[in-house]
């Protein structure tokens, strides 16, 4: 290179923005997948911290009720609707970086000020304290619905699609230990403090989450991300119905929307159940190793191995298998009590690691594979939409029915039904009719990676080999 092209060259890099697109080269590619690998670490850990058992416990002590939490598990699938408009706003104009670190950011800022304001309101009243708590995540689920699309758009522009499974499954067991490695300690400190003091270790839990999310936001934003071609003629409406209109992609959507109806009407209920009703409450870190613990520990001998699966004998059997297994869960938390409390939900946690483990990562397939490059934000998108909005009406359907049903039971046997149990119950039938559905998903078709294409389909073999890399093919 000669020293005016160097010096421009500089030039060209000190101007550079982290929000510019630019190709990226094959050997590059190892240090993007170990990024995406520990950011997924700090921001798995982040949500499990902020939305999952810990979050439950918090709304128990600020005075939460079933019709409540109804109410919040349906705000959280509504709000799924941004992915449409972030999903238009990324095929329309090719942003994706910049669009996914505002929204993401925000998304997590409105959460902490939604608790820390339930916080200080909780012990003048508990319904204002609910009621503040519920109306302030509305834009929080809101950003962070907005937040996905570009996101996963990104991601699947860099990743080679005959390599999807392989790192969707490395990253999802590195995820889980590292999840595992910091909730088990906070569940020790929870046990430790005692219930008068749980509220206020709470607190400081969610602001140490908080604080790893932002770390996580930074970190992630130094990935590339490559150029894809904007259509700028493209109109909101006929973006969204676009995957309506796919019949390869149709029966997937519906799937989805009725599957998601099925699994939130028992299961915005269950996490309450099994802390309140059956006591797992009382020793937590018993409670997040099973409920959180043993799923993740699972997952992380099971992903790699679940994604290599996907990828060799194809996407609909693993979602079939997936959905089967994960139909499972709501007899184990009908046949639990307070004295088998371990046994049967260790069983349903083990059963819910496999299954929704292989569900999930056959269903990101599909979504994302299903369509070309610049078209997968909103293909992804639309089908979250739809198995939001039947999330969400399950969700309020569950909190409402338990709320009427309370005080209401009946016996078979020697178990006692009550409105969970018959939630429960509703909940395994309609996901069982569900599944019938799946047998009309099409496999995905394999669309590349719009960063770079490679010469070999298998990056790994090329790598050992130390075979020389392939000069760069743009997309045209």
């Amino acid at each position: 290179m000669s020293r005016p092209q160097a010096v421009a060259a500089g030039q060209n890099l000190r101007n550079s923005s982290v929000y510019d697109h630019r190709m990226i080269d094959p050997i590059e590619l190892p240090a993007i997948m170990r990024k995406h690998i520990y950011t997924g670490c700090m921001g798995a850990t982040y949500a499990m911290l902020i939305t999952g058992m810990f979050f439950v416990a918090f709304g128990r002590l600020i005075g939460m009720t079933p019709a409540g939490w109804g109410v919040y598990y349906a705000v959280i699938q509504f709000a799924v609707v941004g992915q449409l408009i972030s999903a238009y706003y990324t095929n329309r104009h090719g942003q994706r970086k910049k669009l996914w670190f505002r929204t993401a950011f925000l998304a997590r800022s409105f959460r902490m000020v939604a608790l820390g304001a339930a916080f200080m309101l909780h012990s003048y009243s508990p319904v204002l304290a609910a009621t503040v708590l519920i109306v302030l995540l509305v834009p929080a689920s809101f950003f962070g619905s907005l937040a996905f699309p570009p996101w996963q758009s990104w991601l699947t522009s860099i990743i080679p699609a005959k390599q999807h499974g392989w790192f969707m499954g490395r990253r999802g067991a590195w995820v889980s230990l590292g999840t595992l490695a910091v909730v088990i300690p906070c569940a020790i400190l929870l046990d430790w403090v005692g219930e008068s003091r749980k509220l206020i270790c709470l607190m400081i839990i969610f602001a140490a989450a908080q604080v790893l999310g932002y770390v996580d936001l930074i970190i992630h934003r130094t990935i590339p991300e490559p150029r894809i071609r904007p259509d700028r003629e493209a109109r909101f409406f006929r973006e969204i119905l676009a995957p309506l209109k796919d019949r390869c992609f149709r029966p997937f959507i519906r799937f989805t929307c009725i599957w998601s109806f099925a699994v939130m009407l028992g299961g915005s209920m269950a996490m309450i159940y099994i802390l309140n009703h059956l006591g797992l409450e009382k020793n937590f870190l018993v409670g997040v190793l099973l409920l959180i613990g043993v799923p993740l520990v699972v997952a992380m001998l099971i992903s790699k191995r679940l994604g290599t699966l996907i990828d060799r004998i194809g996407t609909r059997r693993v979602l079939i298998f997936g959905h089967l297994l994960w139909s499972c869960l709501p007899i184990m938390w009908i046949l639990a009590t307070r004295g088998t409390v371990y046994l049967f939900i260790g069983i349903a946690t083990v059963l819910a690691a496999v299954g929704s483990r292989a569900a999930m990562m056959a269903a990101d397939k599909i979504r994302t594979r299903s369509a070309p490059p610049e078209k997968t934000a909103t293909y992804a998108a639309a089908s979250m939409f739809f198995g939001a909005l039947g999330g969400g009406v399950g969700a309020l359907v569950g909190g409402q029915m338990v709320q009427w049903m309370e005080g209401f039971s009946f016996q078979i046997g020697p178990k006692v039904m009550g409105g969970f149990e018959v939630v429960f119950l509703t909940s395994m039938c309609l996901r069982l009719g569900s599944v019938l559905l799946a047998r009309s998903i099409r496999e995905p078709k394999m669309a590349g990676a719009a960063g770079f294409r490679l010469q070999t389909t298998d990056y790994r073999l090329q790598e050992r080999k130390d075979v020389r890399r392939p000069p760069l093919k743009p997309v045209a």
